[in-house]
């Protein structure tokens, strides 16, 4: 990972972390039970995310977009519901070269918060 990465990485498990905490009234026990379920189930997921795009199964892959898009609306993160949101509309269209170039920004910012909610997990 390079610096400017792992720099933008830390400063998201941060605001991520307060997030929680905020959710839940500051509450450190509630608030490392909510990171580790938000880790554990969207790493799964990614996994699943990946396999059906790997499979071609779109509407699993459209499935799957609408959970993540429920976690980023509930951390907060604009970039990924954003993202989320045109990769749903975009599947429902079904462009195949306009899909493949969506998919190809969108992984990566899927995966990235499964990073960061792994480390955030780690924080309590």
């Amino acid at each position: 990972m390079h610096p400017e990465q792992e720099n933008s990485q830390i400063q998201a498990v941060a605001v991520l972390r307060d997030e929680l905490l905020s959710k839940v009234g500051n509450d450190l026990d509630i608030a490392a039970e909510l990171a580790h379920s938000l880790h554990v189930n969207h790493r799964k997921d990614v996994d699943a995310l990946l396999l059906a795009i790997e499979q071609e199964q779109w509407a699993e892959v459209k499935r799957y977009a609408h959970r993540i898009l429920n976690t980023a609306q509930l951390l907060g993160c604009s970039a990924l519901v954003e993202l989320c949101l045109r990769v749903e509309a975009m599947l429902g269209r079904k462009d195949g070269q306009a899909r493949e170039e969506l998919l190809a920004d969108y992984v990566p910012v899927v995966k990235n918060l499964s990073a960061v909610l792994e480390r955030v997990n780690r924080t309590f």
